[in-house]
């Protein structure tokens, strides 16, 4: 009789597990996600991230997974102020000093709690002119997000995306991007930022690696403001390992659809630890 009671106490916990994360799973994936930066080489490192992102992408289809708060995992986990979409995403430090990016995007199906999980695929490395591509999922331009913005424009429901990426081992980069969904479809990129260079579909910034760029959304003011970057003297110019923050301001004003640019605007705020938040998540 006890080795029954002890069998079906053991179902019920495993039917438990099954069913919706719990502190079970949490502790597993946690562990599994710490695993990636403890390998030693690119390819032990690749191999423990993608055995990490079965096993989340599993969990992601459990009864609650989209409201889950996942504590254990110190990783980037952002949810559309609307509750449209839900993005879990890391990097995953290179040899060279570059990144490779993965990410996982939960959509709802309906009130049922039934999700999408979709997987982007990092083709960042060999991609020419990014600011000027719509992407899908499987040609994806990596970065780590860290904040979601809902903006009105014409066919689907879209998403301004701030992130960052570790460019190269000189420089960083902050990424302002757009998702665009429409039923369980999703793109990336599109052609709403307006600059003095032309209509652009995505926003990359590059500079100095021992650096930091403020990059936020003012939700008031309807913009997203950011420290204008320079090289450090004249002749640096294009070198970008060079370049940094001026102490001016620049801005994507939201107007019908559009971010437009407007340069030297008047912005005052000190400076605190979150604005170094994505400067370098990398294993120094």
């Amino acid at each position: 009789m006890r080795h029954l009671i002890l069998f079906l106490s053991l179902l019920c916990v495993y039917g438990l597990l099954a069913q919706s994360p719990g502190a079970a799973r949490d502790s597993i994936l946690g562990e599994m996600y710490a695993a990636i930066m403890e390998q030693e080489d690119d390819e032990a490192r690749m191999k423990a991230s993608e055995a990490f992102k079965q096993e989340l992408r599993s969990t992601l289809f459990k009864e609650g997974a989209f409201h889950h708060p996942f504590e254990t995992l110190n990783m980037c986990k952002k949810t559309a102020p609307d509750g449209r979409f839900r993005i879990f995403n890391w990097n995953i430090p290179l040899s060279d000093g570059t990144e490779f990016y993965e990410a996982l995007v939960i959509i709802p199906k309906n009130r049922s709690g039934m999700v999408d999980v979709m997987e982007l695929k990092d083709a960042s490395e060999d991609m020419d002119r990014p600011q000027d591509k719509v992407l899908r999922p499987d040609k994806w331009f990596g970065a780590l997000y860290y904040d979601i913005i809902p903006f009105k424009k014409g066919g689907g429901d879209h998403y301004v995306l701030l992130g960052w990426d570790g460019d190269s081992p000189i420089t960083n980069r902050k990424v302002i991007d757009v998702i665009t969904l429409s039923g369980k479809n999703i793109r990336f990129g599109a052609p709403v930022f307006r600059t003095d260079k032309g209509t652009k579909k995505r926003l990359l910034f590059t500079y100095g690696e021992q650096l930091s760029m403020s990059l936020i959304y003012q939700d008031k003011e309807g913009r997203i403001i950011f420290d204008h970057l320079a090289p450090r003297e004249s002749r640096l110019e294009g070198q970008f390992q060079f370049y940094g923050p001026d102490m001016s301001f620049d801005a994507l004003n939201y107007k019908k659809g559009r971010w437009e640019w407007e340069s030297n605007i008047e912005f005052k705020r000190k400076r605190t630890p979150k604005d170094k938040e994505f400067n370098d998540p990398r294993v120094k």
